[in-house]
């Protein structure tokens, strides 16, 4: 370790090592800036310059788009099905806009966009951003289900699907809405209240039981629902998104990550580490006696 540590320091030392200051890097534009005034805890962001390729966005905002090498598939496959084509569509809306509520009723026609929360449109960074009074919020009731097939009848069904009314549900997860008929609830209310990473709460006030549906996206590996701190099941809905069966009357439904084989994994490795511990404690202190009793029989 000495060795590598002056041989490394002949190459590599202070002088060749700035301080990172990634506020210069991810300068604040006059967009993030408007849209940071926003306080409510969880909504998206569209950045219609080369939206999934840039990584700005998200350095400031959660983004519908940025970059990453890895995606989830099925959000890849929402990209190539969904997103690109309603994108598309409202970069044409600009451009063949005369009002500014040209703009605002191309938004109307773009249900995956909106069921992903997208308030705000970033179109010129140095322009306050547009907002989306379409966005269909963190959570809503579905009134209807319908029930498909296969994963091509249900991206089939999203091209002429309204989010906020039904849920389109793969069949895979029939289980889950087995002896539930949807009663509409005119009165009924759903909310974020706190968001973390891992940890989102919301609370809910209905008088029947009621389908709910997060935008957020399903992610079975991991992610956890618990209604009033009991755990509850959850499945997916329309592609990406995941729903929950809400009793009627007011409960509090947090989703939590905590996979599993992760916490058994810490878990053995603290215990691991616990053991190694007390065996060198072991091992030092048989050691430091058996010197001292050797050299108790010396005296002797």
């Amino acid at each position: 370790m000495a060795d590598l540590w002056s041989v490394d320091k002949r190459y590599l030392n202070g002088d060749d090592f700035v301080r990172e200051q990634p506020a210069e890097t991810y300068k604040a534009t006059v967009a993030d800036k408007e849209i940071l005034k926003d306080t409510d805890p969880s909504f998206r962001v569209l950045n219609l310059n080369n939206p999934f390729q840039e990584t700005t966005t998200s350095f400031y905002h959660k983004s519908i788009g940025g970059y990453h090498a890895a995606k989830l598939r099925r959000y890849q496959e929402l990209i190539d099905h969904r997103l690109t084509g309603e994108i598309q569509s409202i970069m044409k809306t600009f451009q063949q806009a005369k009002t500014a509520d040209d703009v605002i009723k191309g938004l109307m026609v773009c249900p995956t966009l909106n069921m992903l929360n997208m308030r705000y449109i970033i179109y010129n960074p140095e322009q306050a951003p547009i907002r989306n009074p379409f966005a269909y919020g963190n959570a809503w009731f579905a009134q209807k289900v319908e029930m498909v097939d296969n994963a091509d009848a249900e991206m089939a069904a999203m091209n002429q699907f309204n989010p906020l009314m039904v849920a389109v549900v793969d069949k895979l997860f029939a289980a889950d809405l087995e002896g539930f008929t949807p009663q509409p609830d005119s009165t009924a209310t759903i909310a974020l209240t706190d968001y973390k990473p891992n940890v989102v709460t919301y609370q809910s006030n209905t008088k029947t039981e009621q389908l709910a549906i997060f935008s957020e996206i399903y992610y079975q590996p991991g992610w956890k629902a618990f209604v009033d701190g009991k755990e509850t099941p959850h499945f997916r809905a329309d592609w990406t998104l995941r729903a929950l069966r809400v009793p009627a009357g007011e409960h509090q439904i947090v989703f939590r990550f905590e996979p599993d084989n992760y916490i058994m994994a810490t878990q053995v490795a603290s215990v691991s580490s616990l053991i190694i511990l007390l065996l060198l404690a072991g091992a030092i202190a048989w050691s430091v006696w058996n010197t001292l009793k050797k050299d108790k029989e010396l005296q002797k």
